[in-house]
């Protein structure tokens, strides 16, 4: 008899310290800041997991293409709402430009018959002429003293000089002018291929780890491969950001959870951060074994190739043609179009005739100048804004329209059949 009170307080303890238990675990989970916390807290409550997006609560399919919805309605999907495009180029004329993705309708309008009449008689549109007309301002008042004192019509400043050179002096630098402005030329366009390779490169490593996410990490921790995706689909985003020094703040505050969106905005460089959290969803689930030793090194390879693009457009951006080569072209250019006037001042032309040979030589030549000065900087030209978001496109494709389910596959819970599902909004204009 002495011993049941006893076992009645040993047991009415332990019921009491189990509750307890019980009911400060939830609350120790969703307190504590350190990774394994966070894991366990998907396990017991499901419910605290930071990968919506859009408010609390687990991520879902759903609530990610809400999420893509509201970056195209904040971003756009074309040049015409990209703010970040130079002055220069935010007027768009109808004509085929750079800072769009092209189809066929704009290739057939860009290679017509009538595109030589066409862009003769919109000469005084072109972009190139409003960015030389300042040295042609200056080059034809030159060009007009310089026939006057050559016809005697005005008396020069300086007794005994005459206001012509030889044709040979002009001739003899044409070969040089020529050299410089191709090899400048060679090199912005290559500058620009480099650049817009490694957009398409991004766009399609982009597509393919999306799909591997989904097949591999997706169907067996929801979470972790919603949360993947997420970073993945604004990464091109970012990069443009990050070429055009401009604010990404909402692009990741709507994308992601509030604690991956603090930790993203504190990195230096916000595109390999999002490459850091997904490399480390990748990393958990294979040391849970949930991922093959094949597609773990797929997606490592191509994580690996993300950061490389990156490596490219920064030294793109950081490293241009070494502006002594341009100095000595401007300056070059310079000389021989001003000597230009005086060395057809010794010829039979025309005093009309002179100055038309000069003004178009000028443009011509400082066209191409400023040409090559434009691609050097291939960012500014081209259509990131479209590329950004086919990258996001392909991202949210590959979770929110997944195949149908296969014999044998188990069920993703609230996830409807491939066959079944309607096109996502995100898809409209």
């Amino acid at each position: 008899m002495q011993l049941l009170p006893r076992a009645l307080f040993l047991l009415l303890t332990y019921f009491i310290f189990d509750c307890n238990s019980l009911l400060m675990t939830p609350l120790i989970v969703r307190t504590a800041p350190h990774q394994s916390c966070t894991v366990l807290s998907l396990r017991v409550e499901g419910r605290d997991y930071g990968g919506g997006g859009v408010g609390g609560g687990r991520d879902s399919v759903g609530k990610f293409s809400k999420s893509v919805e509201k970056i195209f309605v904040l971003r756009g999907r074309n040049a015409k709402t990209d703010t970040t495009l130079p002055s220069n180029m935010r007027t768009f004329s109808g004509s085929p430009d750079y800072q769009h993705l092209w189809n066929n309708t704009v290739w057939d309008k860009h290679i017509q018959r009538r595109r030589y009449f066409k862009h003769f008689i919109y000469l005084s549109r072109s972009r190139i002429l409003k960015r030389v007309s300042p040295i042609l301002s200056v080059l034809l008042p030159w060009t007009v003293g310089c026939i006057c004192l050559s016809k005697k019509w005005i008396s020069s400043p300086v007794p005994y000089v005459a206001a012509e050179l030889p044709m040979t002096t002009v001739s003899m630098f044409s070969t040089f002018i020529a050299l410089l402005l191709t090899l400048r030329t060679n090199q912005s366009i290559s500058r620009l291929l480099e650049g817009r390779l490694a957009w398409g490169r991004c766009v399609l490593l982009t597509r393919d780890t999306s799909q591997l996410l989904s097949t591999y990490i997706y169907p067996i921790n929801t979470q972790n491969g919603l949360m993947a995706a997420r970073h993945l689909s604004i990464f091109g985003w970012l990069l443009k950001c990050r070429m055009r020094d401009e604010d990404d703040s909402d692009v990741i505050q709507t994308m992601l959870s509030p604690t991956d969106a603090r930790y993203v905005e504190k990195q230096r460089k916000h595109p390999v951060a999002l490459i850091t959290r997904i490399r480390q969803v990748v990393a958990l689930e294979a040391k849970r074994g949930n991922l093959n030793p094949g597609s773990h090194r797929s997606l490592e390879a191509n994580l690996l190739e993300l950061n490389r693009i990156y490596g490219m457009c920064e030294r793109l951006r950081g490293s241009p043609v070494p502006p002594m080569y341009s100095r000595h072209t401007s300056r070059l250019l310079m000389f021989w179009l001003f000597s230009l006037p005086l060395s057809l001042n010794s010829t039979s032309i025309s005093a009309f005739v002179n100055v038309l040979l000069v003004m178009v030589a000028g443009f011509v030549t400082l066209g191409l100048d400023e040409i090559s000065m434009q691609l050097e900087q291939p960012f500014r030209l081209m259509p990131m804004q479209q590329l950004a978001g086919s990258v996001m496109l392909d991202v949210a494709d590959a979770f929110v329209e997944r195949p149908p389910k296969l014999d044998g596959e188990e069920d993703i819970e609230g996830e409807e059949s491939g066959a079944n599902l309607k096109a996502p909004k995100y898809w409209t204009d």
